[in-house]
């Protein structure tokens, strides 16, 4: 059967109507299963079609890859990019599912279910009826949840069982959040009623849709975790989810808050917390995963201090305890880092006339190294108390701005008593000064302090200059 250019084109102009996300699924449900018997060549002639515009917009369409996103879909509030060492209720690790797809793929009940659907899916897509394929992947979904619930019963009828459970899992974290993934498919048309008219983005949760989200839950007939996480996941300030308690409650005591039915708006927040804790420590000492770093610190931040200041913790003891462990987590993974920038910039910054001319010259891979620590120390600044750094930042802070200002007037004194390959040297010394400079105190201050290495080179040799023009400049 020939096929023309005139057909191709007709496809490639009905594809391009269709929004990314459903030419992104359709190219996904197409390459996924075989065509139904003789839509062989339209089917292949469609996904050409499709392997070129995901190349033309950048769009991910791999066959293979991973589980169906409409049959995932009602999973993605509760998706996690990094879960850490420990599960969380509620909290499903992306990657976990991955492989729990697999797992269920290989079940006969499954696989069966699913070449049925999948093949007829894709024909949805391609005839652009969304619908359909979502109520096809729904029907997915509920002989799913049959299969989830008898291996957790399985799972937890003896040890030996639950390791062979395991083993088929590849692991019993991926084993413990099966409870999550089939609780989230049984209770997903009463999780869209509490959520579906939800703005994807919440940047403020007023009392008013805290009263009614607690309206709505109040009908929920399943655990309250799961609409709050989902609620949860779509708050600009995720900590705000503490106000479904607090209005609840009518209080900010700790002690009556504690024995809430939605106390588990705390433990939510703890999760993440651990979670984002675990990400610092996972993320320390990696120079090209500073901003990173820092992003994952103000998270921390954000939610610390937005649950000291949500909630009387004076009123529990347990969860004025777990915070202050959690600070001394991510305390314990940054004060490595800040014990070691003394050294790094001593190693680079100095006066080698100064010291004597005897150190080797610094390598590019050892200046980088100091002007990470030194981004990092910059960065903890605002941060210092919820990460419990506080003392021992003051201290470094100190250290290294004094000497800085000292090895900087030095280099500015070797730049004026030097010449040929002295002066070099000298030159070689600001340059670097000039980087770790601007780093601590800022580009204005390092523009002022290069005007001054630029006038002491323009100077005749021994001829005094004036003090650098930088020491006006008020340091913070």
């Amino acid at each position: 059967m020939a096929i023309d250019m005139s057909a191709r084109d007709q496809i490639r102009t009905y594809l391009a109507t269709l929004p990314i996300n459903v030419r992104m699924q359709l190219h996904r449900e197409i390459r996924r299963r075989p065509a139904p018997d003789g839509d062989a060549v339209v089917f292949d002639l469609i996904a050409g079609c499709l392997d070129d515009m995901m190349g033309d917009d950048g769009e991910d369409g791999r066959p293979g890859d991973g589980p169906p996103p409409l049959f995932a879909r009602p999973l993605e509030p509760f998706f996690v990019e990094f879960e850490g060492s420990r599960t969380h209720r509620g909290f499903i690790g992306r990657e976990a599912f991955r492989t729990i797809w697999l797992w269920l793929y290989r079940e006969i009940r499954m696989r069966d279910a699913i070449a049925g659907i999948e093949a007829s899916a894709a024909t949805a897509l391609i005839m652009g009826d969304v619908a359909k394929a979502e109520s096809l992947y729904a029907r997915l979904r509920a002989e799913a949840v049959t299969i989830l619930e008898e291996a957790i019963r399985y799972a937890g009828a003896d040890p030996r069982k639950r390791m062979h459970m395991a083993m088929q899992l590849e692991g019993s974290r991926n084993l413990e959040v099966l409870p999550d993934i089939a609780a989230v498919f049984a209770l997903e048309a009463e999780l869209e009623a509490v959520t579906g008219d939800l703005p994807d983005r919440i940047e403020d949760l007023g009392a008013d849709r805290a009263a009614t989200l607690i309206g709505r839950i109040a009908q929920f007939d399943g655990d309250p975790l799961y609409p709050l996480v989902a609620i949860t996941s779509r708050l600009a300030s995720p900590v705000q989810i503490l106000r479904i308690l607090t209005v609840f409650e009518g209080t900010d005591d700790g002690a009556r808050l504690a024995g809430s039915r939605f106390s588990v708006c705390v433990d939510i927040v703890f999760a993440l917390l651990d979670m984002t804790a675990e990400r610092i420590a996972r993320t320390t000492g990696r120079q090209a995963e500073l901003d990173g770093l820092v992003e994952v610190i103000a998270d921390f931040h954000r939610l610390a201090s937005g649950l000291a200041a949500t909630i009387d913790l004076d009123g529990c003891s347990a969860w004025r305890a777990h915070l202050s462990a959690l600070r001394r987590r991510a305390s314990q993974s940054l004060t490595a880092e800040l014990e070691r920038i003394p050294g790094a910039v001593r190693r680079v910054m100095r006066s080698h006339f100064r010291d004597g001319g005897r150190d080797p010259e610094p390598g590019e891979e050892d200046i980088l190294e100091a002007e990470y620590v030194l981004g990092l120390m910059v960065a903890l600044k605002p941060y210092r108390e919820e990460v419990a750094v506080n003392e021992l930042l003051a201290t470094v802070v100190g250290q290294i701005e004094n000497h800085i200002e000292v090895v900087s007037d030095a280099i500015l004194e070797d730049l004026r008593n030097s010449i040929g390959a002295e002066r070099r040297t000298a030159e070689r010394d600001m340059e670097i000064a000039l980087r770790l400079n601007t780093i601590v105190f800022g580009a204005d201050y390092a523009a002022l302090l290069r005007k001054s290495a630029d006038n002491a080179t323009q100077l005749p040799f021994g001829t005094a200059d004036a003090s650098p023009a930088g020491k006006s400049v008020t340091m913070s």
